[in-house]
């Protein structure tokens, strides 16, 4: 039997790093952001987004994030005092050309990317977790059709046959969407095809999906 198969997609174009660049130094002239006098106001540069990061790993605390680079734009999402937050800044062909050199096999890598970013300028910040769904929300999907998600810009990550459980992104969160109904593993198997007519029996909020809002 199928078990659970998670494979979060992130743009391979992108310049992606889970939990990478979270607790690099960020270099001078970052302003201390410290629990109580941190506000997303506080934060002008990637600079100060990296200092943050900084106190709660003195704190052995997790700073999660996300990061992805294209020409034009750097998207950035990190975890503070369990609240998602997303910044993004502008990013020049200069620097997102820096970034793309970067080797990742460097033991230097995170510290080089951390320098390159560090300067930018924070165009927006947004609070994440003001943006999850309530619970109540999500219910009101039961008996929709895979159909209607899908239509509606929901798309797969993975599934788990034996539960009959999708894990579904939907803008920059992931859920788990259990379908009425049995399927079965095939060599050609689509599952975007294979939800369409079935039932939505529950929806879940799991967390993060491709959070970055870099298209």
């Amino acid at each position: 039997m199928m078990k659970k198969k998670m494979t979060l997609l992130f743009a391979l174009i992108l310049a992606i790093s889970l939990l990478a660049g979270c607790g690099g130094k960020s270099g001078g002239g970052a302003a201390e952001a410290t629990e109580e006098t941190f506000s997303t106001d506080s934060l002008k540069t990637m600079a100060d987004v990296l200092a943050l990061g900084e106190t709660v790993k003195e704190q052995e605390e997790d700073f999660h994030c996300q990061n992805a680079a294209v020409e034009g734009k750097l998207g950035y999402v990190f975890n503070y005092k369990g609240t998602y937050y997303r910044v993004t800044c502008d990013l020049s062909k200069d620097v997102f050309e820096a970034i793309m050199a970067l080797d990742y096999s460097d033991e230097d890598h995170d510290k080089k990317y951390n320098e390159l970013i560090s300067p930018l300028e924070i165009k927006s910040c947004e609070n994440l977790s003001e943006q999850i769904p309530p619970q109540e929300e999500l219910d009101k999907l039961v008996g929709k059709t895979g159909e209607d998600l899908v239509n509606d810009g929901w798309y797969s990550s993975g599934y788990n046959l034996e539960d009959m459980e999708f894990y579904l992104n939907k803008d920059p969160f992931l859920y788990t969407v259990a379908f009425d109904g049995k399927l079965e593993q095939s060599d050609d198997f689509d599952e975007i095809e294979a939800i369409k007519p079935l039932k939505v029996k529950s929806v879940k909020f799991t967390g993060l999906g491709e959070a970055t809002g870099i298209e």
